[in-house]
């Protein structure tokens, strides 16, 4: 997957009929539009459960990848965590799925296996309302906001 412009996938990783759960599809929905207009952008978009073996088999071969996901660290809600080439501080208390083997899993596992992307940057979005519903709360609506134009930004600066 080499071109002049690096390759990109962007993967929106939850439920969005699970309230906060959804901020990853939502992140997606917002870059969308944004991203399509820019001529030279390389980028792919994929929404996720989050099951780790799937992450796994989506980012394999990507040089770049960037995950969005509803995180509970018991942090203020809306609370952005970044975490870069996958450095999760182990043992992590930010928990970015409720897979047994999730996103953390999965990027240890690809680790062990030499299969993670060179650069993998994680967005966990700090959640307050997990129940049924098609509704962010407040904090996650801003901070999908604030993630997708930061993602957005570097984007438009790659391409």
């Amino acid at each position: 997957m080499t071109s002049e412009h690096p390759d990109h996938l962007i993967i929106g990783v939850g439920n969005r009929w699970r309230g906060d759960d959804g901020v990853g599809p939502e992140v997606i929905r917002l870059l969308q539009s944004d991203v399509a207009e820019i001529e030279d952008a390389q980028v792919q978009f994929r929404i996720s459960s989050g099951e780790g073996t799937r992450l796994m088999d989506l980012w394999r071969g990507w040089q770049q990848v960037t995950v969005i996901d509803a995180a509970s660290s018991g942090s203020r809600p809306g609370t952005i965590h970044r975490i870069h080439n996958g450095c999760f501080p182990a043992p992590s208390p930010l928990r970015c799925s409720c897979h047994a083997f999730g996103l953390a899993e999965a990027i240890q596992m690809a680790r062990i296996l030499g299969q993670v992307p060179t650069q993998l940057q994680v967005f966990g979005i700090e959640g307050t309302d997990f129940r049924a519903g098609d509704e962010l709360s407040e904090a996650a609506t801003a901070a999908t906001i604030q993630v997708a134009r930061e993602i957005l930004d570097q984007v438009t600066s790659t391409s």
